[in-house]
């Protein structure tokens, strides 16, 4: 039974070959997601097999969750000035409910903070609510959310949000473990590198200055 399974598998996967190489020759319209042929039967392979694919399966529109330590930088600077705002007014905590929990719950498409237990942490969901809760978001609690693209080798590049997720990653309760859900602009990680930050270039997803 195993050995039929394999071999099914194997069957795919040399199809997923032929038709990606066959359509290499073809000129079709740019798709919205150029991920990986191999997304097409990651479901299917044994576990651990696609862990090579880092976000090359994430698709444009998906709401991604990932640590923001995984995202890169597509701007070469900072405000320091906006980062140390937000720092301070973390650590103030000078409103009902800690300003974070409401940039945090903003940021992954959940309106705003509706509550924050005594101790409540950013790298502990369970601590504090939002008042849209996951699966019920809307075109207007997705807008603010901060986008990537995927790059080559599945990697994602912040395309804005530069300042938010610096802030979490330095206030004491974030870092880069900390997990956001960011929202999925394009999937362009089947490009080269050379054709990648063109391609990033003109659709001014990068600053470069």
């Amino acid at each position: 039974m195993a050995s039929r399974r394999r071999a099914a598998l194997l069957g795919i996967l040399a199809l997923v070959s032929v038709v990606s190489t066959s359509m290499g020759g073809v000129a079709t319209a740019g798709p919205a997601r150029t991920a990986s042929p191999l997304c097409q039967v990651a479901d299917l392979l044994p576990s651990g097999s696609s862990s090579g694919l880092g976000y090359q399966c994430a698709e444009a529109g998906e709401l991604l969750d990932l640590p923001i330590g995984d995202v890169r930088a597509t701007q070469p600077s900072l405000g320091y000035d906006e980062v140390y705002y937000k720092l301070g007014r973390y650590t103030l905590g000078k409103d009902e409910i800690n300003k974070k929990f409401d940039d945090w719950c903003e940021a992954n498409g959940q309106e705003e903070a509706a509550s924050a237990s005594p101790g409540a942490r950013l790298d502990n969901p369970s601590s504090f609510t939002c008042t849209v809760p996951v699966g019920q978001e809307t075109p207007d609690t997705i807008a603010p959310m901060k986008t990537v693209v995927i790059g080559p080798g599945g990697v994602p590049y912040l395309t804005d949000g530069h300042h938010t997720l610096t802030s979490f990653y330095e206030t004491a309760d974030g870092g880069p473990n900390l997990h956001l859900r960011l929202r999925v602009v394009a999937n362009l990680s089947d490009l080269s590198p050379t054709d990648f930050w063109a391609r990033m270039k003109a659709e001014k997803w990068v600053w470069n200055y």
